[in-house]
């Protein structure tokens, strides 16, 4: 959630939300974080974009801390 928050122009930030262009070399796994994520969200009916949402408020978030 804190990374959500942070302005768009941060480093992390647009690290997270960065699409390279191109193939990778042979050998290389075809999984990447933002895939392995978006696949979990998949199994938890939900997607990037709501997630995205509810970080942005601080509530959702503190409901899913211990």
């Amino acid at each position: 959630g804190h990374m959500i928050r942070m302005l768009v122009n941060f480093v992390m930030n647009t690290a997270v939300r960065w699409a390279p262009d191109g193939k990778r070399k042979r050998g290389r796994l075809k999984s990447t974080w933002m895939r392995t994520v978006e696949q979990e969200l998949r199994e938890m009916n939900s997607s990037w974009n709501t997630i995205h949402r509810m970080a942005k408020k601080k509530k959702y978030v503190q409901l899913l801390l211990p």
